[in-house]
């Protein structure tokens, strides 16, 4: 910083830098969030639930940092936590996008969304450590 004022770029450049780059990597950190639940193939109404809560979680530390969540991320818990007989109405009200609407939709209802690849099953626990000697 010291550095970058002797230079002659002052405080408002250096704030305006730091605010630009936290918001490139805010919406970044969206959009692989969002590119992650797309691939969501079951949700079940526990899954939905900690998913609205992880997506609330997020929202408010965007905020924190000053950055406005993006209209998907903002809207998804909606379409999360609505029953499915709702869900088609409130995804036309929303902005979260075709694909989005899509996957959660699909997840929701427990469809398969790529009927050609099998479920991936559960990760086996690991093996308990060795008792020491």
């Amino acid at each position: 910083v010291v550095e970058l004022v002797e230079e002659g770029v002052g405080e408002d450049d250096e704030a305006r830098f730091a605010a630009g780059w936290i918001t490139a990597v805010s919406r970044c950190t969206e959009s692989l969030y969002l590119q992650e639940i797309v691939h969501i193939a079951r949700l079940s109404k526990m899954g939905a639930s900690q998913l609205e809560t992880d997506l609330g979680y997020l929202s408010n530390v965007l905020s924190a940092l000053g950055v406005t969540p993006s209209p998907p991320l903002r809207d998804l818990p909606v379409l999360l936590m609505c029953t499915l007989e709702e869900f088609d109405e409130r995804a036309q009200e929303l902005g979260c996008g075709a694909q989005i609407v899509r996957a959660i939709g699909t997840a929701r209802r427990g469809e398969s969304s790529s009927p050609s690849s099998p479920p991936v099953p559960p990760a086996s626990a690991p093996a308990p450590a060795p008792a020491p000697p």
